[in-house]
């Protein structure tokens, strides 16, 4: 599969599970979905801060708006209608395509006209206003809303009352206990009642504990309970960052801590940074290094390290994982430019691995260097014979 058709499979993919959880298709869910948008900005932007939406991307406007088509082409041709986004006085973008590529929501058709809502029951306004005012954590609206719909729809109201009770925090639950609370119960629950709006109720309570997870203990061993964990989950990808590498504790030692912040780094496209700390992994820890390429998400913006990881495992005669940077040199050419010879870690446990990264480099720049040739085939054979073959082929 070829670069450009793995990206238009990773934004088919994005937009059938945005369509299988909720129904339709939002565009800012996508954009939060990519990694192009932080939660902490999108909500900022809710919120009424200065910023448009389009300041907050994490990528070009030109490559969203080109992957944006791209999605609303696909959504289009299953029969999704086109519907405004409601009125909002956050202004989206300075672009005005961007802009309206973001200002409405794709829906199904629905089976039966709007008019027959009336002829079904209120209650259904009450729980969609309902669901709003959870989204927004507007408990005062929501008590009202919850009156009215006890006595419209009994049966619909303790499930919703249930989210509204527990935004606040049973403060004799420890945090463990709310971490198993919020993904064994409210997470399920509000996926089901509030369907798009559940992020909205989901991630202020992942804030929550992420804050308090720091406070007492930002340091967990157990990595479920570190800050990075909660922080992640709310879709706030910086301070998940922040809170594993401004921690006192030292990451760069801990294999476990170093793929998170990999896949941290992928979900906020700096793809040269994340793919340096993967090859680290491979470098020093490499039985953790298989286990993490092994397990890499199916939406994983290194969509390359993806492809070509199954390729080398394939390879023949097999080569240790430990050489797996040296051998991307030659599958992916972005592995030249964001990983340099000089940013090897130096550790006498990857001297020769540092060796063999630096010879190959060296002859993609200089085939024809003499001392380069001598010292990758001394290393890793394996490795000048591929470098020689593809180089017959025109392939380098």
């Amino acid at each position: 599969m070829t670069a450009a058709a793995a990206d238009v499979a990773d934004v088919h993919a994005i937009t059938d599970r945005l369509l299988l959880e909720h129904g339709e298709f939002d565009p800012i869910e996508f954009l939060l979905r990519r990694g192009w948008l932080d939660y902490a900005d999108f909500s900022a932007w809710q919120q009424g801060a200065p910023t448009s939406l389009q300041a907050a991307l994490q990528v070009p406007v030109e490559q969203v708006i080109g992957t944006l088509e791209q999605a609303l082409r696909y959504v289009r041709a299953q029969g999704l209608l086109r519907e405004r986004r409601p009125p909002d006085a956050a202004v989206i973008g300075s672009d005005p395509h961007f802009a309206l590529l973001c200002s409405s929501l794709l829906k199904r058709p629905r089976d039966r006209p709007q008019g027959d809502l009336f002829h079904d029951s209120a209650s259904l306004f009450t729980i969609d206003a309902l669901r709003s005012a959870l989204a927004r954590h507007d408990r005062s609206a929501a008590a009202v809303l919850l009156s009215r719909l006890q006595r419209e729809a009994p049966r619909d109201a303790p499930g919703y009352a249930a989210l509204d009770a527990a935004i606040t925090a049973d403060p004799l639950l420890t945090a463990a206990q709310r971490l198993q609370q919020i993904e064994a119960v409210l997470q399920p629950a509000a996926q089901r009642l509030l369907g798009p709006a559940a992020r909205g109720y989901l991630a202020p309570l992942w804030v929550a504990l992420a804050q308090r997870l720091a406070a007492e203990n930002p340091d967990h061993d157990d990595l479920r309970l570190h800050p990075s964990h909660a922080w992640m989950a709310a879709g706030h990808w910086r301070d998940a960052a922040l809170s594993i590498t401004a921690s006192s504790r030292d990451w760069t030692a801990e294999p476990a801590l170093i793929a998170r912040l990999a896949m941290i780094q992928a979900r906020q496209h700096r793809l040269a940074e994340s793919r340096r700390l993967r090859m680290r992994l491979c470098w020093l820890f490499p039985d953790a290094a298989g286990r993490t390429l092994d397990e890499l998400a199916a939406d994983d913006p290194d969509s390359a390290l993806q492809r070509r990881w199954p390729e080398f495992q394939l390879a023949e005669p097999p080569l240790p994982i430990n050489r797996f940077p040296a051998w991307l040199l030659l599958a992916d050419a972005r592995q030249r430019e964001w990983l340099l010879p000089d940013q090897v870690p130096v550790t006498l446990a990857s001297a020769d691995d540092q060796a063999c990264y630096r010879a190959l480099h060296r002859l993609l720049d200089a085939p024809s260097d003499i001392d380069a040739r001598r010292d990758l085939k001394a290393l890793q054979p394996e490795l000048m014979q591929a470098f020689l073959s593809l180089r017959q082929r025109g392939a380098l």
